[in-house]
């Protein structure tokens, strides 16, 4: 295992027992909202990822009911818009690392031929970590022991969705119910 791996790896372990304590210690007004999916979202060149969930509750306040279909899936699904943010301190703290880690290492984490961008592998790396420990069975329980049963995915804030379609299968691969179908909709619509 090279040194990349070896980082993301551990730093995943930290990362899926941080986002299972999160959904256990969500609020009761969350909680009561009707959870229909989650979101791991990264920005700044996958260095800050962010934890999002969406609810029935949340989606009345910000959706317009006289709006246009296209309109109601974009509130629907799209995690700034709907999704509230589940902040604590060892989630912050955790993506602050992983920031500082990639810039301490660029050879490892930039794009050689553009400072500016991120490097193929290192999107790669951690997109396999954010899926696997957001549809990790300690996560997945975590939900499902405040009966939550959420459409799960990852997706930039600021950038192309293809990474979002791609996870989206990994994440809910299993799952045909309507809920499903129209997130998996959104999210191919949304890469096309």
């Amino acid at each position: 295992m090279d040194v990349l791996q070896q980082f993301v790896d551990d730093w995943g372990c930290r990362w899926e027992a941080a986002l299972a304590a999160a959904v256990r210690a969500l609020p009761a007004d969350v909680v009561a909202g009707s959870i229909y999916a989650a979101a791991i979202t990264v920005a700044d060149g996958n260095t800050v990822p962010a934890l999002f969930v969406h609810t029935e509750s949340g989606l009345a306040e910000v959706a317009d009911e006289d709006g246009d279909a296209d309109d109601a899936a974009y509130y629907r699904w799209w995690p700034d818009e709907s999704g509230i943010e589940v902040e604590s301190d060892e989630l912050a703290a955790l993506a602050a690392e992983l920031g500082a880690w990639a810039e301490a290492h660029p050879e490892l984490s930039a794009d050689p031929e553009d400072d500016l961008a991120w490097s193929d592998r290192w999107i790669a790396e951690t997109d396999r970590i954010l899926i696997r420990t957001l549809g990790s069975d300690a996560v997945r329980r975590a939900f499902a022991a405040i009966g939550a049963d959420p459409v799960l995915v990852v997706t930039e804030t600021d950038g192309e969705q293809a990474r979002a379609s791609v996870a989206f299968d990994a994440l809910n691969g299993h799952r045909d119910d309507a809920v499903a179908r129209d997130a998996r909709a959104f999210w191919q619509a949304a890469d096309g």
